[in-house]
């Protein structure tokens, strides 16, 4: 359904788009950490070449997270995944973290270096989007909403880039995480044994294990033209490891990701602030085309092969907007725990 969106919708935004540039956003972000445990005193700015850098080759850890960013780079095939795994799990500390792990650190802005599947079949990065080409994809990790509960400890912005023919499409999802205690996450594992046992990979969560519940997506089609369509979802990610150079990150599956600092992206802001607009508007509006266009091509017949068309087009939109998820799967709507 969202291919279908996608190809049917273009042509008329290709349209709007040639009107719109006139526009920009304009965005003064400020988020608060006043009153947050974990977030008072905190600068997630941008990191300078030295935190950037790979550890001390001196410290075995360091080395570890150097042959780790080496397994990572070219295995697009895959061929690196064991390899990987292993590496990850020598790097894990989640047994020395207290319950009430400092969430500070791990804080900023990353790239998604490596996904490591629990099946081979997993797109656990797009969801439906995957049909299309992958361009980047990032997941940001930023101070918490200060509209939310204090027990947010952080905001987190999944964005990913793909290419449609000849447009750029950036899919956004922004969530607050919260803190899992030890029973649920002890429940959690134990659910996905008893469901799926042969593929669970995951036997314990450790205390930086967090649930994110995120905002339906935000689309941006082009330049200009911005919307939100789907549902509200949830995951819940854990965090094994974490440093100046890499946080690994792991689904309550066992999906692996290792995320890759990055310098601070004021463009992810500007796309939070980017005015949408609301599926009820872009049905009615389609919906309002559509039947001008189809009432028209019958009341003037000389016009009849321009407007029934366009009375189609606007159709497939306005059916297309309305069963469309905006990507996200079944099974990671806000009671699920898949990632």
């Amino acid at each position: 359904m969202t291919l279908l969106l996608l190809l049917t919708i273009a042509p008329l935004v290709s349209l709007c788009d040639s009107f719109c540039q006139v526009h920009s956003a304009r965005i003064n972000p400020h988020p608060s950490t006043s009153g947050r445990q974990s977030i008072v005193s905190l600068a997630v700015g941008g990191r300078d070449d030295e935190t950037l850098r790979v550890p001390d080759s001196a410290n075995s850890r360091g080395l570890k997270v150097a042959q780790l960013l080496g397994l990572v780079e070219g295995n697009e095939s895959g061929e690196n995944n064991q390899a990987i795994r292993d590496c990850i799990d020598s790097l894990d500390e989640g047994e020395s973290l207290s319950e009430n792990p400092d969430m500070v650190p791990l804080l900023g802005y990353y790239n998604v270096s490596s996904i490591i599947p629990v099946k081979d079949t997993d797109r656990p990065v797009g969801g439906k989007w995957n049909a299309f080409e992958l361009q980047e994809s990032y997941q940001h990790l930023l101070p918490p909403n200060e509209d939310q509960a204090a027990s947010s400890i952080a905001q987190v912005i999944n964005l990913v880039t793909f290419r449609v023919l000849t447009w750029t499409v950036k899919v956004l999802l922004r969530g607050d995480a919260y803190l899992l205690p030890l029973k649920e996450r002890e429940d959690i594992v134990a659910k996905n044994k008893a469901t799926d046992e042969e593929n669970s990979r995951t036997n314990v969560l450790s205390p930086r294990t967090v649930r994110a519940n995120f905002d339906p997506p935000r689309i941006f089609f082009g330049k200009r033209i911005g919307f939100s369509i789907g549902p509200a979802s949830s995951v819940v990610l854990d965090t094994p490891f974490c440093d100046d150079c890499i946080r690994i990150g792991k689904g309550s599956r066992g999906t692996l990701f290792v995320f890759q600092r990055t310098a601070a992206d004021d463009s992810v802001l500007r796309l939070l602030k980017r005015r949408l607009v609301p599926r009820r508007t872009l049905v009615s509006s389609f919906g309002a085309i559509s039947g001008f266009c189809l009432l028209a091509s019958i009341q003037i017949r000389r016009f009849r092969l321009l407007l029934f068309p366009i009375s189609l087009l606007a159709g497939l939109c306005t059916v297309a907007l309305a069963l469309s998820t905006g990507g996200i799967v079944e099974d990671s709507k806000p009671s699920s725990t898949a990632a």
